[in-house]
């Protein structure tokens, strides 16, 4: 029982804390081993009087690196930290307040259906909420699904801060019968179903995609991204219904992993608020 209480309290032990007991303990067993192998176990209690007695002399310069290294790499460490979890906390708290949105919504749609908002409102909201937790990370964001009055093909649904005319233009067929067929990224990402991130890069005037699928309309124009990530949304079944995509006018923002995390979350909601409205 003792060490595995030992154990649990040293997992709940902080990071800084964790850090500081492991480097006076190497500075410990560093002479306590000197002494063991030269048979005297008492070394470091002969070493410590002696060292505290002698006069050292160092360059001013060597004492400030000294306490760089002592206080300086231990500050960075326990900032590192602290970072980290004030971002997981504050991503579970938004996860959190995204939830209280859609429980909301989805709970008065089902005491009084004929008095609630319909699904697109309920999917504005979480569009809506999702800019504003992602903040300057993201400029505008569209949920993409088959359009029966289209053929089936992929279109936009719902949307924020998108322009009418590019809502009205993106539509993707899921199937054709040409063997040169390109679907586009959102279709491709919806018939796979796979996480797909692109990147914008411009080239002699010209702007070009890191994706082979993705479809420019002009590529003389500047697009209003620098990079976009399409998640798909899927069923209890696994089964894609939709596509979730989130433009940013940042090159790396979907290289995150933390982020990456975030929007395949916001998916999960989605796809619970499209099947139970």
């Amino acid at each position: 029982m003792m060490p595995k209480r030992l154990l649990q309290l040293w997992q709940a032990t902080p990071n800084w804390l964790k850090f500081f007991a492991t480097l006076i303990s190497g500075m410990l067993i560093i002479p306590a081993w000197s002494g063991f192998v030269g048979n005297r176990f008492d070394a470091i209690a002969l070493t410590l009087p002696g060292f505290l007695e002698q006069t050292v002399s160092v360059k001013t310069w060597q004492l400030a690196l000294a306490s760089l290294l002592l206080l300086g790499f231990p500050l960075v460490w326990f900032l590192y930290v602290w970072l980290l979890q004030t971002e997981a906390t504050d991503k579970a708290v938004s996860i959190n307040k995204l939830d209280d949105s859609l429980l909301r919504l989805l709970s008065e749609k089902t005491a009084a259906p004929q008095d609630t908002p319909r699904l697109d409102v309920i999917v504005d909201e979480l569009l809506r909420d999702t800019l504003d937790l992602l903040g300057q990370e993201a400029t505008r964001i569209s949920v993409l699904r088959p359009d029966p009055a289209r053929g089936g093909a992929l279109a936009m649904w719902r949307t924020a801060r998108v322009p009418i005319e590019t809502v009205q233009r993106t539509v993707f067929p899921l199937t054709s019968p040409a063997p040169t067929f390109r679907p586009g990224v959102a279709a491709k990402v919806f018939l796979s179903p796979q996480v797909r991130v692109v990147h914008m890069l411009e080239r002699n005037g010209q702007w070009l995609a890191d994706d082979e699928d993705y479809i420019f309309f002009d590529p003389r124009r500047k697009p209003g991204y620098r990079s976009f990530i399409c998640l798909p949304v899927l069923d209890a079944a696994g089964e894609p219904i939709a596509v979730l995509c989130v433009d940013s006018p940042n090159n790396s923002t979907f290289d995150k992993e933390q982020i990456q995390e975030l929007l395949s979350t916001i998916a999960e909601r989605l796809a619970a608020a499209m099947l139970i409205a």
